[in-house]
């Protein structure tokens, strides 16, 4: 007689793998698209970036513009299909949630994807051509700049992305609060922590100059005291709401198992 709890693992394991194996094949079935923008995409960022009589890339490597054009359509692949992705995530975890927190949860999500636009946008539009122009000004007569089109890659992939994720940083401790983990309280007291470590943060996940550091660090940090405020307000409503009605925290979970 086959153990019901083994066999539900076995049902999770077999949903799991074939949910990958559709975000794969759709991650496939956008490549040729990723092949057709990728390259046009990058060659508008350069001219976004840099002044007209920079916008030439050099590089010393023979196979580095095939091999980034490669590695570039799979990453616009990656995002093309990234709805699709989505949507086969939420599928899977859903049923696992509670009707509250699936509904928490869809709300994030709809303020999970506009931060990351934001952060991408502000990358892309402001802070990029900022260093790249900022740093091209130290040229001279007798000193003159070689732009290297895997270097410039680098950071047209890692800055964008860097803010992006970073411009999550509220959503996740708005998820902290209103599930119990943590106080508003206990974050207020924390902020100078929370400075330093975001600016530690800033300093991995984008080029190595003070500017882009900052202009990482300072917007995520102003996120973060826009979250406190918005938590605050949601810990008062919370304690208004009825119990039957409200969220249930991780201690109301623990209070639950125990009885």
């Amino acid at each position: 007689m086959k153990n019901p709890e083994n066999q539900t693992l076995v049902e999770h394991i077999e949903a799991l793998r074939a949910m990958l194996l559709r975000c794969i094949a759709a991650v496939a079935a956008a490549f040729p698209a990723g092949l057709l923008a990728a390259w046009p995409g990058v060659r508008w960022l350069v001219w976004w970036m840099f002044p007209a009589e920079s916008r030439v890339l050099y590089y010393s490597k023979l196979a580095d513009p095939f091999l980034l054009k490669l590695k570039l359509a799979a990453i616009v692949a990656v995002v093309l299909a990234c709805p699709f992705i989505l949507w086969e995530v939420w599928k899977f975890t859903a049923p696992g949630l509670r009707h509250n927190e699936r509904r928490a949860v869809a709300a994030w999500f709809g303020w999970a994807v506009f931060l990351f636009i934001l952060g991408v946008a502000m990358a892309v539009g402001f802070v990029m051509p900022l260093v790249v122009r900022f740093f091209l000004g130290f040229q001279d007569g007798w000193l003159a700049a070689l732009p290297d089109v895997r270097a410039v890659f680098d950071m047209v992939l890692w800055v964008p992305l860097a803010f992006g994720l970073m411009f999550q940083f509220p959503i996740f401790i708005l998820m902290l609060v209103r599930f119990g983990v943590v106080r508003v309280g206990t974050l207020a007291r924390a902020r100078p922590y929370v400075i330093v470590g975001l600016l530690i943060a800033a300093a991995f996940l984008t080029p190595p100059d003070v500017l882009s550091q900052v202009a990482l660090a300072l917007p995520t940090w102003l996120l973060y005291e826009a979250a406190l405020l918005v938590a605050g307000r949601m810990g008062r409503h919370k304690e208004n709401t009825p119990r039957d009605e409200g969220d249930y925290g991780l201690d109301d979970y623990a209070r639950e198992q125990g009885e």
